[in-house]
């Protein structure tokens, strides 16, 4: 048994009652609409972790880890999309640039070995080797989309009077923070 692959799990569980409640609840705003599907992408990245963590090596893994990148891929743009929502701003040219090479990363990533080249086992489960163009794909589809969000959200924190938006934009500020940093 790994017990490694229960840090994932336990994300796993925590995002999927967050996605739960949302969904229950108050699913109705855009806002929650576009968390929905940041939770919802966090929580199938931390599954997906903690399967493949737990499995024994197979032919398939290799595909189903390229299969599965859609999920990383998506993160940056999914937290764009959210911030947008939230700050209920018009979508421009950086927002759709963002899920056009989102898009493109994900059909380079499943059709050959530039993102995902092949796999390899830790001690706490199995990873990607990373191809040549991992280190830009990463940047572009993940790095890049969360610190504009996070600029955006600066910029309305600054601007902004209404405490409870300010204090809402705090909280974002330290959860994206957190995760950025464990990311």
């Amino acid at each position: 048994m790994n017990y490694y692959a229960f840090i994932p799990l336990t994300a796993f569980i925590i995002n999927f009652f967050t996605f739960a409640y949302i969904l229950a609840l108050k699913r109705q705003s855009a806002v929650n609409r576009a968390y929905l599907l940041f939770a919802g992408d966090f929580a199938v990245l931390s599954l997906g972790s903690f399967i493949i963590w737990s499995l024994e090596p197979e032919s398939w893994l290799l595909t189903a880890l390229r299969m599965g990148s859609i999920v990383w891929i998506m993160l940056g743009f999914f937290f764009l999309n959210f911030t947008y929502a939230f700050l209920q701003k018009k979508r421009v040219y950086i927002y759709y640039t963002s899920m056009a090479i989102s898009s493109a990363c994900y059909m380079i990533s499943v059709s050959t070995d530039l993102i995902i080249a092949d796999y390899t086992q830790h001690y706490w489960g199995y990873y990607e080797t990373m191809g040549p163009l991992s280190t830009i794909a990463i940047l572009a589809v993940f790095f890049f989309p969360f610190l504009y969000g996070l600029r955006l959200l600066y910029v309305e924190h600054s601007r902004v009077s209404d405490i409870n938006t300010k204090r809402q934009i705090a909280h974002i500020f330290q959860g994206t923070g957190g995760f950025l940093i464990v990311a």
